[in-house]
């Protein structure tokens, strides 16, 4: 009879421990892909803009799109792309409530994709940075710059900007 419990309590502890690493399996889980979000892009996207000198009436401009994959998985994305805009001396300062009643921009300068018409990726932990360059009248008093992107895979997207007062001359912007 000793022999027959004893295989009972051994049958017992063992159950125990497969119900015990089930719930070790599944805290692990949810801490890794559900409360940290493992699983979802962790993408930090800045804009950024350098203005290069004058010629024939504009500024040469380089605009930046910086992408850094802080996350611990590859994600696909596509539809990186910026608009830029400008307000001219001579402009009223409206606001626009499309835009929550921030300033408004009026002038369109460039509508364009950072890279061709693609699928494109991002390793973890890589950054990456993308260049256009533009050009700007020289009668602009501000522009701002508005990037974009979406994920492959998600209907999740990320937007970044950055406004600038254009410069009368190259040294101010240093």
């Amino acid at each position: 009879m000793a022999y027959e419990n004893l295989n009972y309590l051994a049958s017992a502890v063992e159950s125990l421990a497969t119900v015990a690493a089930l719930v070790v399996g599944a805290c692990w889980t949810y801490t890794r892909f559900i409360r940290q979000r493992e699983k979802f892009a962790f993408i930090e996207f800045t804009v950024d803009m350098n203005f290069i000198g004058k010629q024939d009436g504009s500024w040469i401009v380089e605009l930046i799109a910086n992408l850094e994959n802080k996350g611990k998985v590859k994600h696909s994305f596509v539809d990186l792309s910026f608009d830029l805009a400008a307000l001219f001396k001579q402009d009223p300062l409206l606001s626009n409530e499309k835009f929550g009643g921030q300033a408004f921009f009026p002038h369109d300068i460039a509508t364009r994709p950072w890279l061709p018409d693609g699928e494109y990726f991002i390793e973890p932990g890589t950054k990456v940075k993308y260049s256009y360059v533009a050009r700007v009248p020289e009668d602009a008093s501000f522009v701002m710059l508005h990037g974009h992107f979406s994920y492959m895979k998600e209907s999740a997207w990320h937007t970044a900007e950055r406004t600038l007062s254009v410069p009368t001359s190259l040294h101010m912007h240093h």
